[in-house]
């Protein structure tokens, strides 16, 4: 097995079981929280996923690119790296103790929850340690350090609601989650890397770092603006209870874009050394992922769109199914998006190994644009279906304007072979339709049958010899470059 296959396996093998435990953790306070204390929960958990976003801003993508292509600026790229999450960090807790003041209708065990989560945040700057992991394809003690901590939430989350804990202690816990878990990923970098990472807070590699992440930092900090920004319309244009709504739905789906995301990770290192060595190769691997890509996100879509009512009574009861708190209509909009998202960021590692920034910050600005727009015209009259019909737009704009130019090059085709690839898809929605009377059958049938279909796509042909082609990636500390890339420094 090769080193990408290995740690594709390993991401998704522990995404697999991060699902499993987020699963409960949403069951659990979903049937436990009235939809405005779950809402609140969402909303603090919301704020910790877009400060992720807004430090990480595509500097660790981009950062893992520089450093496969060139080994020797490791230490460097990474020292620089930490400090520029450091100074970003400072700006957001600072963010966090407004919106903490700002919330007066709160009681004060939960406004100093959202005090607390401010020194969360700060502590995110040592996730700059997690680019060691990528490189050296050592990925499997972060996954573990995620698991732990994952169950040891669930745990506490347990015994407090069993305690008759309030809605603020949940909170309260969830910082505590994400604290242990940078701190925990850099203890385990440090050995890896067999050095600490030191960076002044002006350190001027961090002006470097910052022109050249500027273009893909912003690329990707709207994009994942795009996709979170309904959470933010419907806390100060909604109701509490809208928000729990399309919470409910938005916990189910938001664990399964990570898990896009997280596989693939791998090929950006992959796909670098690919376009330098080869542009064909590279264009023969993009079109295999895409067209793998894209029969999951039609396996996944009929799932979501047949099983919607049935999934949401099993995970949360009676309460998000009918009445005014449903949201069945959300998730049948997030499972669309969902499906658009796995088909983006295969695109998008290809474009970032091309260094086509510039195409993608058009694409991510538009899909912006849109999901804005939708939010603040929608959220007012439909609630949390008004923002997940944002979400959905914007993802469906995003992977129809990065497909088209990959069209217009002609590194995808149309051909009746392609067809393949969808119809495990097909024959599964049939299936579906035909059990749409039987609701638990139905459900049992596409839990069942999905992974097959998926599965079934890894062993075509197209697709073995795809993985099989796959430059390995380093898996330990690298003296020199490659020879290619010591040619193309020299010239």
């Amino acid at each position: 097995m090769s080193t990408v296959a290995r740690s594709q396996a390993i991401l998704l093998g522990a995404q697999v079981a991060r699902l499993a435990l987020s699963l409960a953790v949403t069951t659990l306070l979903g049937r436990s929280l009235a939809p405005g204390a779950f809402g609140y929960f969402a909303f603090v958990a919301s704020l910790f996923v877009v400060s992720q976003d807004v430090l990480d801003m595509g500097t660790t993508s981009l950062a893992t690119r520089n450093v496969a292509r060139h080994p020797q600026t490791e230490r460097a790229m990474l020292s620089a790296l930490l400090g520029l999450r450091r100074l970003v960090a400072v700006g957001l807790a600072l963010a966090c103790v407004l919106i903490a003041f700002a919330q007066s209708g709160r009681t004060l065990p939960e406004r100093c929850t959202l005090f607390a989560a401010a020194a969360g945040i700060f502590a995110l700057h040592l996730g700059a340690y997690q680019v060691a992991f990528q490189v050296r394809q050592r990925l499997g003690r972060p996954m573990l350090l995620g698991l732990a901590a994952q169950a040891a939430f669930l745990a506490a989350c347990f015994v407090a609601l069993r305690l008759g804990a309030t809605v603020a202690l949940i909170g309260a816990l969830v910082v505590a989650r994400e604290i242990v878990q940078v701190v925990g990923s850099r203890l385990l970098a440090v050995p890896l890397l067999g050095y600490r990472l030191r960076s002044r807070w002006l350190d001027p590699a961090i002006g470097r770092l910052l022109r050249d992440a500027r273009v893909f930092g912003v690329t990707t900090l709207f994009h994942k603006l795009a996709f979170s920004a309904g959470t933010f319309f419907l806390w100060t244009s909604s109701t509490p209870e809208a928000l729990g709504s399309y919470s409910a739905a938005q916990r189910l789906i938001v664990p399964l874009v990570d898990v896009v995301w997280l596989c693939a990770i791998p090929l950006i290192a992959a796909f670098s050394i690919c376009a330098v060595r080869s542009p064909q190769a590279l264009a023969s691997h993009v079109r295999a992922f895409y067209w793998l890509a894209a029969g999951t996100a039609a396996t996944v879509a009929v799932c979501g769109l047949a099983t919607a009512p049935r999934l949401l009574e099993l995970v949360y009861g009676q309460t998000y199914v009918s009445g005014s708190a449903s949201a069945v209509a959300a998730f049948r909009w997030l499972t669309v998006a969902l499906a658009c998202a796995i088909v983006v960021p295969v695109l998008v590692v290809a474009a970032l190994a091309r260094q086509q920034e510039r195409a993608l910050l058009r694409v991510s600005g538009a899909a912006l644009a849109v999901a804005l727009a939708v939010n603040a015209l929608a959220v007012s009259r439909l609630g949390g279906e008004g923002a997940a019909m944002a979400t959905c737009l914007a993802q469906c704009l995003a992977v129809a304007l990065l497909s088209w130019s990959h069209f217009a090059r002609r590194e995808l085709r149309r051909d009746l072979a392609r067809l393949l690839y969808f119809a495990p898809a097909a024959l599964l929605a049939a299936l579906l339709q035909a059990l749409s009377g039987r609701p638990d059958l139905q459900l049992a049938a596409a839990v069942a049958l999905a992974p097959v279909c998926i599965l079934s796509l890894w062993f075509l042909p197209e697709q073995r010899a795809c993985r099989a082609a796959l430059p390995r990636g380093e898996t330990g500390p690298v003296s020199s470059p490659p020879l290619a890339l010591a040619a193309e420094e020299r010239s």
